[in-house]
């Protein structure tokens, strides 16, 4: 198997060439964004880049379909109304300036109580 681009007006693409015993070329998009392409031993590069140029629209339409279920991992800011999980449950993050500090969890929210915002990090 080898890593080859494919590049196409200003789209470029990392695609898996695996050459196998077999007569036709086969695309395949996998849920994870991957492009694997199947091709004939005997295939000519040309006959590979044309194959990718003719499926163009259809390798794009599937890249887009998958994009839409990618899980979107967002960097956590540590302020109130943020949303955190816990031992499977989700909590409500309350943010809770104070002498004391520490944090308590009931009913859904977690308290975090902080004498200084900049230290609110190391809780987590």
């Amino acid at each position: 198997m080898k890593i080859k681009k494919f590049v196409f007006g200003k789209y470029e693409y990392d695609y898996a060439l695996i050459r196998e015993d077999r007569k036709s070329l086969s695309l395949t998009v996998r849920p994870d964004l991957s492009i694997i392409l199947k091709a004939p031993e005997s295939a000519s590069q040309e006959r590979i880049q044309a194959f990718l140029r003719k499926k163009w629209l259809w390798l794009e339409k599937q890249l887009k379909y998958f994009k839409k279920y990618q899980i979107k991992i967002y960097e956590k800011e540590y302020v109130s109304g943020e949303s955190f999980l816990y031992l499977g449950k989700q909590y409500k993050l309350k943010v809770i300036r104070s002498k004391d500090e520490g944090v308590n969890i009931a009913k859904g929210v977690m308290q975090l109580k902080t004498r200084d915002n900049e230290r609110i990090g190391m809780f987590f």
